[in-house]
């Protein structure tokens, strides 16, 4: 008997893709399927596609709710799903008929399994499905190494690890919430599996959150929360091993990636600086605590001698590869 994954959609002004999305998810040929359609207060005709949808398919189970955005129809969708395991696909994306089928197959006790993605515009062309799919093993603490990143869509789950551990998606972040979700989450994995095909397509849409990305102020600011968002889950936790084996490294990843984006975008020392100070949460203090020696000289030197140390050496890095 196949084991019920809750395949959770989050949907805001997407009725130009939405068909197309909830078709490819009935379509699996993995049937054991709950189907979670979160209306997350969407101005368009959304809500009547949905109801229309779960009318025809009794697995599809439709949530209407006030807008709070992504992260929390996350959150809403995790409090009612069923299943043994849990799949987020983005409400404006396509996924092959056999993703479902090729992760639960490749699945693991105490391992999360992902796949390999494309992004597309308008048309897909999806890869002939296979009998063999070939896999590659990550530990947990190297997800990084994962070619295209590892994100929360079109990943494997386990339900129970999610509500044993309280898991939930940072409703504060409207960027970089999956970074923080799988810095959490793969605390309590021992590996990571992933699907060496591409079974999960990307739509790239004028509206999505990362038409944003070129914009690098905007993204600084992202990765400041999401430093912010990962020192307070982990502190909150409370756990030794977690701190040890994993804190320091995520935060040093986004220290990291703020650091990039500013090298990318010439962004001076006082333009960063105006950009901490407009996001008044980051607590410099506790993470000096817990973030090594990274932080540390931050603080100490309030920013500057560390930012043109740190922006001199990416530079080296670049050069050298």
């Amino acid at each position: 008997m196949e084991e019920l994954v809750s395949v959770i959609v989050p949907i805001f002004k997407a009725e130009a893709y939405i068909d197309e999305c909830i078709s490819s998810l009935i379509k699996q040929t993995y049937k054991a399927l709950q189907i979670i359609l979160v209306d997350d207060g969407s101005p368009d005709n959304c809500s009547h596609i949905c109801d229309n949808w779960a009318s025809k398919d009794d697995r599809i189970l439709v949530i209407h709710k006030m807008n709070t955005g992504l992260s929390d129809s996350r959150n809403v969708g995790i409090e009612s799903a069923k299943g043994k395991w849990i799949v987020f696909v983005d409400a404006d994306d396509i996924v092959s008929e056999n993703l479902i089928e090729a992760l639960v197959h490749n699945k693991k006790e105490g391992s999360l399994v992902t796949c390999k993605f494309k992004r597309f515009d308008t048309m897909v062309e999806e890869c002939p499905i296979k009998d063999a799919i070939a896999i590659e093993t990550y530990s947990n603490k190297d997800y990084g190494r994962i070619r295209g990143g590892l994100y929360v869509w079109g990943t494997l789950y386990s339900s129970k690890l999610i509500k044993d551990h309280s898991i939930r998606f940072d409703v504060e972040l409207s960027n970089l919430e999956d970074v923080v979700w799988n810095a959490v989450y793969c605390r309590y994995v021992g590996e990571i599996i992933c699907v060496n095909e591409e079974l999960y397509f990307y739509r790239r849409t004028p509206n999505s959150i990362t038409s944003n990305c070129v914009n690098r102020e905007w993204q600084i600011l992202s990765w400041l929360k999401a430093r912010n968002s990962i020192e307070k889950q982990f502190v909150d936790r409370q756990s030794e091993q977690m701190i040890a084996s994993g804190f320091k490294k995520e935060l040093r990843r986004c220290t990291n990636n703020i650091y990039e984006e500013c090298l990318a975008g010439d962004i001076d020392y006082k333009t960063l600086w105006n950009i901490k100070k407009e996001y008044q949460k980051v607590a410099h203090h506790s993470i000096c605590v817990w973030g090594g020696v990274e932080c540390l000289l931050e603080t100490i030197f309030c920013g500057y001698i560390y930012y043109h140390l740190y922006i001199l050496l990416l530079t080296i890095k670049h050069k050298i590869r």
